[in-house]
């Protein structure tokens, strides 16, 4: 997908199939000129029943399953995991698909590699226009059956989400177009646009979407699948905290923690389906075991401790486990890196909670030295199935961290911010940290936020970017030498270069 593309229309028909089923499946944009059959938004947004089915194509469109990894259903902790300090890509083949694992890894990504272009770019724009299609929608909608809550609903959703993507793309590349309409004439030529820009616009929509939406979950059925008025303020938190707002950084959090909806979870149950600590999750596809896509990376197909007895064999006979390993179903495609590992203290439930270890022979050549891999996002039973989890896009634990750096930022509520580090501390069995000073408690937070989100959404990546530690973090790494602070941007698709000469090319590629 180009932004630039000649027609953007999720809304027709084809042959017998009514428009509303095809809406239901649906989960990437249809770019084509309308044909003579066309459903036109008149009809899709002629009733709440169906305008409503046309929102949820957009978070079909983010959890996008049939379109392999992508922004939102697992390409953010993968890449952006091996760009920092968390994964390392253990895999080695000649395909294609390995090469580029090893460019993200070494953070060396040449023009050639397509995961930027498809996994971010494309899905990224593809997702906002989905969302402009809707906004445009309710607008050119006259008609009396869509009734006010649901013209509400539907905005602030799609600006929610329209704000949510624009984020991500600009700590991604930089500098990006900003995409608020689908008329062709208007993307074609869009420049590139300052980040401090793209999050003025990002603060707009979330600002409309936190007055639209509701306080509660009644409008999704009380699951946690469509955000409220609470994501959207939970954005802002994130936003003012990327742009040194702290104050309003600080105001945001606390409206999230004080409104009484959410609470901390033991680690175990965090990502469970409706979890009380999640703010936000997206609904996996119903069909078979799917999980999300950042599963076939971090987690093995065969876990020691969750295969019958007769199985363990494969993990402790050398010339077993040299055979079956090789089929990468034992040992992850991206372990967690030592530095990871060592990062949690002794005691700390989230390493219990959240990661697994692969065994192997005390043999030479494997000598013991097993893997960690994390599974935040899978549970697999003994009988093959997947426990009952969703994807996670924002929980609570978030908002005590937000809110305690904004703090320690400040410098004048010390007590407070630590505070709010202990609450994360606590709940995941670890004792209470004294106040220190503002230099130790920013420390503390930055120690915390790793293995907290380590796997989530690229809060690592990110973090070491907005806090200027990436050149000083990364630079060390022996695979990441000769280092250049040109990494710290993904570039631009060379397609879009070609066919849109107001774009430019980042640095370094």
């Amino acid at each position: 997908m180009h932004i630039y593309k000649s027609r953007i229309s999720i809304f027709f028909l084809t042959g017998l199939l009514p428009a509303l089923l095809l809406l239901t499946g649906c989960s990437k944009l249809i770019e084509v000129n309308r044909p003579s059959n066309t459903v036109g938004n008149d009809v899709i947004f002629k009733t709440d029943e169906r305008a409503v089915t046309a929102l949820m194509t957009v978070y079909a469109q983010m959890i996008n399953y049939n379109s392999g990894i992508s922004l939102s259903n697992g390409a953010l902790p993968v890449f952006t995991g091996l760009m920092s300090d968390e994964y390392v890509k253990n895999s080695s083949s000649a395909d294609e698909q390995d090469k580029m694992l090893e460019e993200f890894y070494k953070n060396v990504i040449t023009r050639t590699n397509t995961i930027p272009d498809i996994s971010f770019w494309n899905n990224g724009y593809e997702v906002i226009f989905s969302a402009n299609a809707v906004i445009e929608g309710v607008a050119a909608s006259g008609s009396p059956a869509l009734t006010a809550r649901t013209r509400d609903l539907l905005n602030g959703e799609a600006k929610l989400v329209r704000a949510f993507q624009h984020f991500y793309l600009a700590n991604l590349y930089g500098d990006i177009p900003i995409v608020l309409t689908t008329d062709i004439n208007q993307t074609r030529t869009l420049s590139r646009r300052l980040v401090s820009e793209v999050y003025q616009q990002v603060e707009k929509d979330l600002k409309d979407a936190f007055l639209l939406l509701p306080a509660d979950y009644s409008a999704a059925g009380n699951t946690r699948y469509r955000p409220n008025k609470w994501v959207a303020a939970a954005l802002l938190a994130r936003l003012y905290l990327y742009e040194k707002n702290y104050p309003a950084a600080a105001e945001q959090a606390g409206l999230v923690i004080n409104n009484g909806l959410y609470k901390l979870l033991p680690p175990a149950n965090v990502f469970m389906i409706n979890s009380e600590e999640c703010l936000w999750q997206l609904e996996h596809p119903t069909r078979g075991n799917a999980a999300p896509e950042e599963v076939n990376f971090f987690t093995p197909a065969m876990q020691y401790n969750k295969v019958p007895e007769d199985y363990k064999m494969f993990f402790t006979d050398p010339e077993m486990f040299a055979y079956f390993s090789t089929s990468g179903q034992m040992i992850p495609r991206c372990p967690m890196t030592q530095a990871l590992i060592n990062a949690f203290e002794t005691g700390d439930e989230r390493k219990a909670a959240w990661t697994d270890t692969v065994p192997v022979p005390v043999a030479p050549p494997y000598n013991g030295n097993g893997y960690r891999f994390s599974h935040k996002t899978e549970n697999i039973n003994l009988d093959g199935t997947l426990s009952p989890s969703a994807y996670t896009v924002m929980r609570l634990a978030e908002m005590y961290l937000i809110r305690a750096e904004a703090l320690a930022q400040q410098g004048t509520d010390l007590a407070g911010a630590t505070a709010d580090l202990n609450k994360i501390r606590n709940r995941a069995g670890l004792p209470d940290l004294e106040t220190g000073s503002r230099e130790q408690l920013l420390a503390a937070v930055a120690q915390e936020r790793r293995v907290e989100f380590f796997g989530e959404w690229g809060h690592r990546w990110f973090d070491l970017k907005r806090t200027g530690k990436a050149t000083e973090t990364l630079r060390v790494i022996t695979e990441k030498q000769p280092w250049s602070n040109d990494h710290l941007l993904l570039p631009l698709p060379q397609i879009e270069l070609i066919n849109n000469p107001m774009l430019k090319q980042n640095p370094g590629y």
